[in-house]
């Protein structure tokens, strides 16, 4: 609040300053995603949300999955984990008070393709549900490369994302081991191994679904696949 404050001074009296006025508008977006999350994650508590632990090669992860709020997106990460596409998956991208990303099949041992790291799919697309989650440290989304592209990657914020609302569907929340979150790393400099998921267990889900998604093209998933590749740079 206090930080608000000064920046709300400030740009007043210097308003030809954008950044500063930047700052301010953006303290003013943290104070309200903040308070709406802090309502949310309330309710959230009569739910009884389905949760995944993540093993991870640093330690495991526990997540709280949106189901009302992102139905298709959860129905479509339990369903690849059902599968164990997960498994193995390294931890290709990691920015610094920003996110750790995950989840690509050409980032596995057995299919690595390196030149391919960062495209990989589950072999097909699902619809971009943006809602009114926020993209705030300890939320989770999946990765796109635009709307509509949303597959198998996601990603954990380690840092606020908020310029990213209205563009990722936010559809989970670190409730244990964020510490673990903040350790996973993409690979040292000078070629050590990156860390990897090594198994995704759900729980809490309703015996009464499926948990199939819908695809872009409003079909049924097909089981997660690796995409078949041609002249693969590797």
């Amino acid at each position: 609040v206090y930080k608000r404050q000064v920046l709300t001074r400030l740009a007043a009296r210097y308003p030809f300053d954008a950044f500063i006025d930047a700052h301010r508008r953006m303290a003013e977006r943290l104070k309200r995603a903040a308070g709406e999350e802090a309502l949310r994650v309330k309710a959230d508590e009569a739910k009884k949300l389905p949760r995944a632990t993540l093993e991870t090669t640093q330690g495991d992860v526990v997540l709280e999955l949106f189901h009302d709020d992102a139905r298709n997106t959860v129905f479509n990460f339990v369903w690849i984990a059902k599968h164990g596409f997960y498994d193995d998956c390294a931890v290709h991208r990691t920015v610094p008070f920003f996110c750790a990303q995950t989840g690509d099949p050409f980032s596995r041992k057995a299919s690595s393709r390196p030149a391919l790291v960062g495209s990989g799919t589950p072999g097909y697309a699902i619809p971009t549900e943006v809602g009114k989650r926020w993209p705030l440290r300890g939320y989770v989304a999946l990765a796109n490369g635009g709307q509509n592209t949303d597959g198998s990657q996601f990603m954990f914020f380690t840092g606020t994302a908020v310029h990213l609302r209205g563009e990722v569907t936010v559809f989970a929340r670190v409730v244990e081991g964020m510490d673990v979150v903040d350790r996973l790393q993409a690979g040292a400099a000078g070629g050590g191994a990156p860390d990897r998921i090594v198994k995704v267990t759900v729980t809490g889900l309703d015996p009464e679904r499926t948990y199939q998604p819908n695809t872009l093209a409003g079909n049924r998933a097909p089981p997660p696949t690796v995409p078949p590749v041609r002249g693969d740079p590797k």
